[in-house]
């Protein structure tokens, strides 16, 4: 077993109920929910107010419970003249997501 919560097996199968999402989550799943085409980490820490480590967890424990959606993406950065290609991760909520926020909104 690793040393990270929300990335084990035995976590996903004792995971909270739906309705026991912590503030972070819940802002996590409103930003997502507004977007139609998935959002980068970074984007989404911005949006949500958040620093990058609270999303990354945020979003991994989401993921482990099938309320978001991660891709993989190559984007080429810019140093100076020269190009570099990096992986990011772009965020979608899932239609369990969508039920939720819907749900949370009332």
């Amino acid at each position: 077993m690793s040393g990270r919560p929300g990335m084990t097996g035995e976590l996903r199968e004792q995971a909270l109920p739906l309705h026991e999402l912590s503030d972070t989550d819940c802002k996590v799943v409103r930003v997502l929910c507004q977007e139609r085409s998935g959002v980068k980490t970074r984007e989404l820490a911005v949006r949500c107010g958040l620093v990058m480590n609270e999303v990354r967890w945020a979003c991994g424990r989401l993921k482990a419970r099938g309320l978001v959606s991660e891709s993989k993406r190559q984007i080429k950065q810019v140093f100076g003249d020269k190009t570099a290609r990096k992986i990011v991760s772009v965020w979608a909520v899932t239609e369990q997501g969508r039920d939720l926020a819907a749900e949370l909104l009332r």
